[in-house]
């Protein structure tokens, strides 16, 4: 059974989670970043079991893998529901998520889309 939203960091970046998710057989996943504030963020690269054919291998999810969070993890249910039941009806433009879930028995959610760094995008502080 596919778990929706583990709290597990290495299932959510294991080839066979992420199969399921991206709907494409992953062989291969590398990190390229992780960063930790309330949420954590990990970008991540995949190499695609057969030929890629043009789609995107850099992706970033964020969820709350800290065990130190885990009393939190609620707090990514509002986030998970935008892209999911909101940003395909709104005329904005959101960054292309490609999987969002929301575990009903922990309620964990997670999101993972685009990486827009690797993609060249900057992202601004205060």
């Amino acid at each position: 059974m596919h778990d929706s939203a583990p709290l597990d960091e290495s299932v959510v970046l294991s080839p066979e989670w992420l199969t399921h998710a991206l709907g494409t057989p992953v062989r291969a996943v590398e990190v390229v970043e992780r960063l930790e504030t309330v949420a954590t963020k990990v970008r991540f690269r995949v190499e695609y079991t057969e030929e890629p054919n043009g789609k995107v291998d850099a992706f970033c999810v964020k969820a709350y893998f800290n065990p130190d969070m885990r009393a939190r993890v609620a707090a990514g249910e509002p986030e998970a529901r935008f892209y999911v039941e909101l940003a395909p009806t709104l005329p904005i433009r959101v960054p292309p998520c490609v999987y969002a879930a929301i575990d009903p028995d922990t309620g964990h959610a997670l999101i993972v889309m685009e990486d827009l760094v690797a993609q060249g995008a900057t992202f601004l502080t205060a």
